[in-house]
């Protein structure tokens, strides 16, 4: 690929790309573009060699590195995942990098080259209208590759992520929660998520949100797909249940909770689903439904 792929007429024998490092002739030709006095878009091939430059001389107003969204960026890169969308990095006509600050750092880490576009020649004070629409949710984008369920799904894919990647109990830790872009990877390539979504979301009204639903009954029928159903079949019409059927007490726990006005976190909900279900895989009967995850000694998040 060359590293010009796209330019205006009047940048046409301008040439970024060099062998072997980011230095002599290419920082000359960089310095002559921070001084476009009009917008002037590329398509390039950043090296990591060029964003630690441009990261080192440009960056001089920007707000603080977020360390969370540099690295879920750099894990789409070295996981393939990063695409060419058009999405440019912005440099103003006074030479400052407005936009794209996240990107270059983590090509910078990952060693690895990025296809994308480059904008020079903006008004600085263009800045204060970066990045402030309606942020693109992985359902959306989700609902637009056809994925059926996509809301449902892609919430549930998030926490069937962190659940594989050492455990749902890290939930709300942003330093390990997955990209929008491995959530979208997910329900693309793990179909039985949005079936599992159109078919449990719906059983959990008014005891659980749908992604807790999913996710429980996606972990719970690749263990034993049958008794999973019976579990939730009997959790949304409650019928025929004893005092003593986990099923009944995670139901009555979770209808207290719906209608109270101090709700349960969404750990302890899951927490709860997973006590239920091991009672219930090995037919134990059991007098009380609760997860004590505080004191002196807190409970262990149950393993499934």
């Amino acid at each position: 690929m060359t590293s010009l792929q796209q330019f205006s007429p009047t940048q046409a024998s301008i040439d970024l790309q060099t062998p072997a490092a980011f230095g002599g002739a290419a920082i000359d030709n960089f310095a002559s573009l921070l001084r476009a006095t009009k917008p002037t878009r590329l398509r390039m091939q950043v090296t990591p060699a060029m964003a630690k430059h441009w990261l080192e001389t440009t960056n001089v107003k920007n707000r603080p590195l977020s360390e969370t969204h540099w690295m879920k960026i750099w894990i789409d890169i070295v996981e393939g995942r990063w695409k060419y969308n058009g999405e440019p990095i912005s440099f103003g006509t006074n030479g400052a990098l407005l936009n794209g600050q996240h990107r270059l750092q983590a090509c910078t880490e990952s060693e690895i080259p990025i296809d994308t576009d480059v904008i020079f020649g903006l008004d600085p004070e263009a800045m204060s209208t970066i990045d402030i629409g309606k942020v693109r949710t992985a359902a959306n984008i989700a609902y637009l590759e056809g994925v059926e369920n996509a809301t449902a799904a892609c919430a549930a894919a998030h926490l069937i992520l962190l659940h594989e990647n050492g455990g749902i109990h890290q939930l709300g830790n942003k330093d390990v929660e997955p990209s929008k872009t491995k959530v979208n990877e997910r329900v693309r390539t793990d179909r039985r998520i949005s079936t599992v979504a159109g078919h449990a979301s719906g059983m959990g009204r008014g005891l659980a949100s749908p992604r807790v639903m999913t996710f429980c009954y996606y972990l719970f029928s690749a263990q034993k797909p049958d008794l999973a159903e019976t579990f939730f079949n009997q959790l949304e019409s409650g019928a025929g249940l004893t005092e003593r059927n986990p099923v009944y007490l995670l139901r009555e726990r979770l209808r207290t909770n719906s209608a109270g006005k101090a709700k349960l976190p969404l750990l302890e909900i899951v927490a709860l689903f997973f006590k239920a279900w091991i009672a219930y895989r090995s037919y134990k009967p059991v007098k009380c439904l609760r997860w004590n995850n505080s004191g002196a000694n807190p409970e262990r998040f149950p393993e499934i």
